[in-house]
């Protein structure tokens, strides 16, 4: 018989506008960073290259829901919030404890950082090539629902062929 569980703060999503963009967030320290970097005049997402052809790949006629997520800045987030915490308790590697309840393993409360760790993780500079965008569309129709995802090549990896 499993004990009482513990109460869990609450979880605001916080969302703010910039630039042309929405952002929404958990992390309100995540939102203070978006509107600070949109001081900045960066390019807007139309002119982001290869966008165009990557979206033709997974949109079209009838899409109901199209997405877009920049890899490398997600990826360059990820891996700050998991190095800075890696020996907490409470770190942002708590994301995955529901991976050894996923494999069929005992547990699934203990930290993910028993498995991992995340400090030897690499400067995401050093990785960066390997990361790009990636677009996705949802439609639907009478057969069912649709879903397609396109992520081009890293400009990284194309130079290094």
């Amino acid at each position: 018989m499993a004990g009482p569980s513990k109460p869990t703060a609450p979880r605001t999503l916080n969302y703010a506008s910039s630039g042309g963009y929405i952002a929404f967030s958990t992390d309100a320290s995540m939102l203070e960073e978006f509107l600070r970097s949109s001081d900045s005049q960066a390019k807007t997402l139309r002119e982001t290259p290869g966008l165009t052809d990557a979206t033709q790949k997974v949109a079209g006629k009838g899409t109901g829901w199209f997405g877009y997520e920049n890899q490398a800045e997600t990826m360059r987030t990820v891996l700050e919030l998991m190095k800075k915490d890696s020996g907490s308790g409470t770190n942002a590697a708590n994301a995955f404890n529901f991976l050894p309840g996923l494999m069929g393993m005992s547990s699934p409360e203990r930290n993910f950082k028993e498995w991992a760790d995340f400090s030897l993780l690499p400067n995401f500079d050093k990785i960066s090539k390997y990361f790009t965008f990636n677009v996705y569309a949802v439609s639907a129709n009478v057969d069912g629902l649709s879903f397609k995802m396109f992520t081009p090549v890293p400009p990284g990896l194309k130079a290094a062929k």
